[in-house]
C-alpha cells in the first residue's frame, strides 16, 4: 500500500488555500492519475452555512461531470479533515469535489488520495469507529455488553452483524460508484437454458407487444433499441413501431431480424415527420395484438431478461395489471449512469411525479377500457393515472430491466408546456376521486409536484404530549404551538410521567392561564413506558385526530396542523409524518426506512434541511412504511382499530409497530416535506449502553423480527438495492466479510 498522494488541486477559485470561504469557491478538481479499487480520500473544508458534498467523476480528459456520489455533509464554519472512502473503477480519469448550492461558499484545502487494500479499509473502518467512539474501554465494554445480549435473544448468527451495524451505520465516509456497483453486485440472473426450462414449467406465455416510438431524426437510436429487443431471452413479444416513413425505412434490416426473433410480425405505422409523442404512441397502440404492453422510446434499451422476468411476475400473478422495474440512464456510447431504484407502489409518491417510469408493462385490454392515450405532452402518465383509479394488482421488479436513453429532448413545445401537461393530468386526477387540493410545481425539478390537499373539515385535532420536568424545553414546545399555529382547533393534553421540579409546576400554571380551555394536564406517575403513555392520552382525548408529538419538539410550519389533517382524513391514510430537523439545521427525521441496522431507521438522518434527498424525496410527498411518533398524527378510528400502540414496546420501535399494524390493514402512510419542525434533545441523547438497557432494546428487536420479518426483510418504500446499514439511500456493497 503506497502512502498518501499530495495533490495540486484546480480550483473554482484562486484562493483556495485561505481560511475563510469566498464567493465562487464552490468546487476543486482532483487532477490523475486516479488508482482503482478502494481508496481514502482526505480534504478540508470551511463553509458559512451546512452544505452537502458531492463527488463527480470524469472518464476522460475532454468530459464534464459524468458520475457523482454524495459525500457527508460539512456542518457550517467546520475547518476539520473530513474524509471518504471509495471504490473506483478503472475508468475514472479525474475527481472534483463540489458544494451543493450555487450561491454558497465554501474552501477545500489538503486534500490527498490514498490507495488501500481489503484489509487497509475494515482496519480504518474499526479505528475510526473507536475514535468515534471516545473511549476504546468503554467502547470495547460496551461491545461486548452487547454480543452478550445479542446471543442472548438472538444467537452466535446474529454477532456477524452486529460488528457490520456498528462499523457501518454510523459510517457514512464508505462509498460506491455505479459502474462499481454494476460490476460488484448485479449478478447474471440466470443462463438462457435455465430461463427456458423455467418458462417450460410456466402456465402462461403472455404475448408482450413493444410500443417503439421515434422521429425522423431518430434513426440511429431505433436501431439500438431494435437490437436491444432482439437479446430478449423471452421470445413472445411484438414489434409495434410508429415513426416516420423515413424511420421504418432506415431500420428495415432491424426489422427483418425482429421478424424472425419475435414470435409475431413486427407492424409498423407510418407517422407524420416530426409528430408529437402523443401521436406516436395512440398510432403503436393500434397495432398492438399482445395481452400485454411496453412503451419505449427511440434510444431505449432492455436488460436481455427483461421480458422474462416480467413473464415470470405474470405467470405468479395471474391478474397483474401494471408491471414496473427500476432503470437506469444510457447515453450514446453504451455507458450506464444514474439508477432510479424505486419503491413498490407508492400511490402518493406517484402523484407527486412519475416515478414508475417509461418503461411498464401493462395489460392492454386495461389501457383500452380507460380510453388509451389522450393527446397532450404527458400522454403516457395521463394514461396511467386513469389506469390506477381501476387497478390494486400494481407489482414492482426490484432490478434494473430498462436502460433510458438520455440526453432526452422534449417533443415539442417547451418544458413550460410540459410542465402545463403534468398538472393538469394531476388535477384531473384529483377531480375524478373527489379530492381537492393544490398542485404546486417545486421549482427547478423537472415535472415534480408538491401536493397540498385542501382541509374541507374542521375537526378537533387532540395534540398528546408525554412529559417529565425538562420545564424549557416543553415551555419552547407549547409557546410554539399556540403562537404559531394558524389553525386554532385543537386541544393539548400533556400526559405527566412523575414530574418533581419545581420549574415544571411553574411551567404548568403559566399555560393552564394562557389556555385554560384548550390545555389539560393528566398525572400519569409509572415506570416510563411510552405506549402506556400514548394509550392513556388517547383514551382521554376528544378530537377526531390525534396527534402524537414531543415535549422537545419546536414547531416552524405555521399551517401544520392543516396540512396533516387534510391527508390523515384522506380514506385510505394510516398516519402522517413531518419533517424533523436538529437545532443545527441537519434532518432528523424524514420518515422511517424498515431493515436499516437492527429494525429500523431514519431516512436522509444528517442531511442538510435544504437537501433534495435521493431521487428528491426531501422535497416531495411520500408514502412510507412508518414515520417518527415524535410527530404523527392518525384519525381516532384508526388508532383504536389497530388496538394502538403496544405496551410491550416500553420504549423503542412502538411507533414503527404501530405504523406497521395500519399497512396491514390496507392504508397507506404518507410523510410531507412542507410541515418542518425543530427536534431540539433527540440528537444529543445518549446511547443505550447498559447491561439493563440494552437487554431491554434486544428483547424489543427481537419482538420485533418475530413480529415482522418480511416486512422488516425488505421494506415495500425503499428497495433491496440501497444500503441496509446507513441512512442515506447509498449503494454499499458488502465491504466486511
Amino acid at each position: 500500500m503506497s502512502g498518501a498522494r499530495p495533490l495540486a488541486p484546480r480550483s473554482g477559485s484562486s484562493e483556495v488555500d485561505r481560511e475563510r470561504p469566498g464567493p465562487g469557491k464552490q468546487w476543486v478538481e482532483i487532477p490523475g492519475p486516479v488508482p482503482a479499487g478502494w481508496v481514502q480520500l482526505d480534504y478540508r473544508a470551511i463553509a458559512e452555512v451546512p452544505l452537502s458534498i458531492s463527488l463527480s467523476m470524469n472518464r476522460d480528459e475532454s468530459a464534464a461531470e459524468q458520475d457523482g456520489i454524495r459525500l457527508d455533509a460539512v456542518p457550517s464554519k467546520t475547518s476539520g479533515r473530513q474524509r471518504a472512502f471509495l471504490f473506483l473503477p478503472e475508468s475514472v480519469r479525474s475527481l472534483r469535489l463540489t458544494a451543493g448550492g450555487a450561491t454558497e461558499a465554501i474552501a477545500f484545502t489538503d486534500v490527498s488520495l490514498r490507495p488501500l487494500g481489503p484489509w487497509a479499509l475494515k482496519w480504518r473502518l474499526a479505528v475510526n469507529y473507536l475514535r468515534h467512539r471516545g473511549s476504546i474501554a468503554r467502547t470495547l465494554r460496551h461491545l461486548s455488553i452487547q454480543a452478550w445480549v445479542v446471543v442472548r435473544w438472538q444467537g452466535l448468527r446474529n454477532v456477524p452483524r452486529l460488528v457490520k451495524v456498528h462499523l457501518l451505520k454510523h459510517e457514512r465516509m464508505v462509498h460506491v460508484t455505479y459502474d462499481s456497483w454494476i460490476a460488484r453486485q448485479q449478478r447474471p440472473r440466470g443462463d438462457s437454458e435455465t430461463m427456458l426450462r423455467a418458462m417450460a414449467a410456466w402456465s402462461r406465455s403472455p404475448l408482450i407487444s413493444v410500443l417503439v416510438t421515434g422521429s425522423e431524426d431518430d434513426r440511429d437510436h431505433l436501431r439500438r433499441s431494435l437490437i436491444s429487443l432482439r437479446s430478449q431471452t423471452y421470445p413472445h413479444w411484438q414489434l409495434c413501431l410508429a415513426t416516420s416513413p423515413d424511420g421504418i425505412e432506415a431500420v428495415k434490416g432491424e426489422l427483418a431480424a425482429a421478424d424472425r426473433t419475435g414470435e409475431a410480425r413486427p407492424r409498423c405505422a407510418p407517422m407524420a415527420p416530426h409528430g408529437s409523442s402523443d401521436a406516436f404512441l395512440a398510432g403503436a397502440l393500434d397495432l398492438a395484438s399482445g395481452e400485454y404492453l411496453v412503451c419505449m422510446e427511440a434510444g431505449d434499451q432492455l436488460a436481455p431478461d427483461a421480458f422474462h422476468q416480467v413473464a415470470r411476475v405474470i405467470n405468479q400473478n395471474p391478474g397483474a395489471v401494471m408491471i414496473y422495474s427500476d432503470h437506469d440512464h444510457i447515453d450514446g456510447s453504451g455507458r450506464r449512469t444514474a439508477p432510479v431504484f424505486k419503491p413498490d407502489w407508492s400511490p402518493d409518491t406517484f402523484l407527486s411525479w412519475f416515478y414508475t417510469g417509461n418503461l411498464g408493462v401493462y395489460r392492454s385490454r386495461s389501457v383500452r377500457a380507460v380510453g388509451g392515450f389522450r393527446p397532450g405532452r404527458a400522454a403516457l402518465y395521463d394514461m396511467l393515472l386513469r389506469l390506477v383509479d381501476h387497478c390494486q394488482e400494481i407489482y414492482h421488479i426490484p432490478s434494473i430491466l430498462f436502460h433510458r436513453f438520455e440526453p432526452r429532448r422534449v417533443w415539442s413545445g417547451d418544458s413550460e408546456k410540459e410542465l402545463d401537461a403534468y398538472r393538469r393530468c394531476l388535477q384531473q386526477a384529483l377531480a375524478r376521486r373527489g379530492e381537492k387540493a393544490l398542485v404546486e410545481p417545486i421549482i427547478g425539478l423537472r415535472n415534480k409536484f408538491l401536493i397540498r390537499h385542501d382541509l374541507r373539515e374542521t375537526p378537533l385535532i387532540s395534540i398528546i404530549i408525554p412529559t417529565r420536568d425538562g420545564a424549557a424545553l416543553l415551555n419552547r414546545c407549547l409557546d410554539s404551538i399556540f403562537t404559531r399555529s394558524s389553525y386554532r382547533r385543537f386541544e393539548v393534553l400533556l400526559i405527566d410521567n412523575g414530574s418533581r421540579q419545581a420549574a415544571t409546576s411553574r411551567c404548568y400554571r403559566h399555560w393552564k392561564n394562557v389556555a385554560a380551555d384548550r390545555l389539560a394536564i393528566h398525572p400519569l406517575p409509572i415506570p416510563f413506558n411510552f405506549s402506556t403513555l400514548i394509550n392513556h392520552g388517547v383514551r382521554r382525548a376528544r378530537g377526531d385526530l390525534i396527534l402524537l408529538l414531543n415535549n422537545d419538539v419546536e414547531v416552524l410550519s405555521p399551517d401544520w396542523l392543516e396540512q396533516m389533517a387534510a391527508q390523515a382524513l384522506r380514506p385510505r391514510v394510516g398516519v402522517v409524518g413531518a419533517k424533523l430537523l436538529y437545532p443545527d439545521g441537519l434532518i432528523q427525521h424524514a420518515g422511517v426506512v424498515l431493515g436499516i441496522g437492527w429494525v429500523a431507521g431514519h431516512a436522509h438522518r444528517n442531511c442538510p434541511g435544504n437537501a433534495k434527498g435521493y431521487l428528491d424525496r426531501l422535497m416531495t410527498v411520500n408514502n412510507c412504511a412508518a414515520v417518527t411518533g415524535a410527530c404523527l398524527m392518525v384519525g381516532r378510528d384508526r388508532f383504536y382499530r389497530v388496538g394502538g400502540f403496544d405496551q410491550q414496546l416500553s420504549i423503542t420501535f412502538n411507533d414503527v409497530d404501530f405504523c406497521l399494524k395500519l399497512l396491514r390493514r390496507g392504508l397507506v402512510n404518507v410523510w410531507l416535506p412542507q410541515v418542518q419542525l425543530i427536534h431540539h434533545e433527540s440528537k444529543s441523547r445518549g446511547e443505550d449502553d447498559s447491561w439493563p438497557k440494552l437487554n431491554r432494546f434486544y428483547r424489543e428487536v427481537d419482538l420485533m423480527n418475530k413480529r415482522w420479518p418480511e416486512l422488516l426483510a425488505n421494506d415495500p418504500y425503499y428497495n433491496p438495492n440501497l444500503t441496509r446499514y446507513r441512512e442515506d439511500f447509498s449503494l454499499m456493497p458488502e465491504v466486511l466479510p
